[in-house]
């Protein structure tokens, strides 16, 4: 009679691997120069994980900033959430961010995708060539100044206007032959133009 013989069994483990490609990646906060990124742990494939390699892409100018943070964590305390703080960046730039995680035995793929990221608008600098024109009207007997000025070189964002004040005084004698002394302090709110005219 033909029959089976018993299973047997043997213990075998997989060789280990590099750990897999990140996926899953936030920006978590965004200042004029910093840029806080976030990402999950990969799959380790049987190695520690002992570090993130890091490149941050400005977009415009096409230059790389590359990290490398080491891994502190113990095997019993695995963190699965990841974070960087990138530095010193340009104000309303665009840039771009990829991760991938290294084990003794080398380092995975870069992530999936580039992660678009921007740092907000900073401070620009004070506008250029400031020119105050001040006149009289004998039409209309009214005194004035015209006010003009060039953007800054370095705006760092999108100008929305620009804030105006004007400082000035007068001393006079007035129609009861007092003399008088006039201060006056007006703040206007420009938009768009680059030019202003008070009365």
């Amino acid at each position: 009679m033909i029959s089976e013989s018993e299973w047997t069994t043997i213990n075998t483990t997989m060789p280990s691997d590099v750990p897999d490609r990140i996926y899953d990646m936030k920006v978590l906060a965004a200042t004029n120069e910093t840029l806080l990124i976030g990402w999950k742990r990969p799959q380790e494939n049987g190695a520690y994980i002992s570090e993130y390699k890091m490149e941050l892409r400005n977009v415009e100018q096409n230059s790389v900033i590359g990290e490398t943070m080491l891994v502190k964590d113990t095997l019993h305390e695995i963190r699965r959430n990841y974070m960087y703080i990138f530095v010193g960046l340009q104000p309303a730039t665009k840039y771009s961010f990829q991760v991938k995680a290294c084990s003794y035995l080398g380092c995975g793929q870069w992530s999936e995708h580039q992660l678009p990221a921007q740092t907000s608008d900073g401070n620009s600098e004070a506008p250029l060539h400031l020119k105050v024109l001040c006149a009289f009207d004998g039409k209309r007997s009214a005194n004035f100044a015209n006010i003009s000025w060039n953007p800054s070189l370095n705006t760092r964002g999108t100008i929305i206007g620009y804030n105006v004040t004007v400082i000035g005084s007068a001393k006079y004698r007035n129609s009861n032959d007092q003399i008088v002394n006039d201060h006056i302090v007006e703040w206007h709110r420009i938009h768009s133009n680059t030019t202003h005219q008070i009365q």
